[in-house]
């Protein structure tokens, strides 16, 4: 594999277990909804929904701001041992640029912001 050449092994194997760990997460999940469409009507699984959401919300807010809280150490980690401070410090300098974008996105799909502008 010619896209693997440069990550190094123990990286190579922490994406291998992160990918299966999100499959696997994702199996999960749908085998929980799955099962509950089962055993419940439509109408009480969109209500569960409806008040999951602003939970879900809250949450992935939460996710955003741990990303911008992070970054320079994620940043730093990703960087360690490649010699490319250059590129750490591109990637530092877009740290609130994809927090602002992440944002956004939260607010109009998440938060249907647009939705509720247009609807009222």
């Amino acid at each position: 594999m010619a896209g693997c050449r440069n990550v190094s092994p123990s990286r190579h194997r922490w994406l291998v277990r992160f990918a299966a760990l999100g499959g696997i997460a994702s199996i999960a999940a749908g085998l929980t909804l799955w099962h509950a469409v089962e055993m419940h009507s439509l109408a009480q699984v969109t209500e569960r929904v409806e008040e999951a959401k602003p939970l879900a919300g809250g949450v992935r807010l939460a996710l955003i701001g741990m990303l911008a809280l992070l970054w320079p150490h994620l940043v730093a980690w990703t960087a360690r041992g490649t010699g490319r401070e250059g590129a750490a410090r591109h990637w530092q300098a877009l740290r609130w640029r994809v927090t602002g974008w992440l944002l956004v996105i939260e607010l109009v799909l998440g938060q249907e912001l647009l939705a509720r502008l247009l609807g009222a």
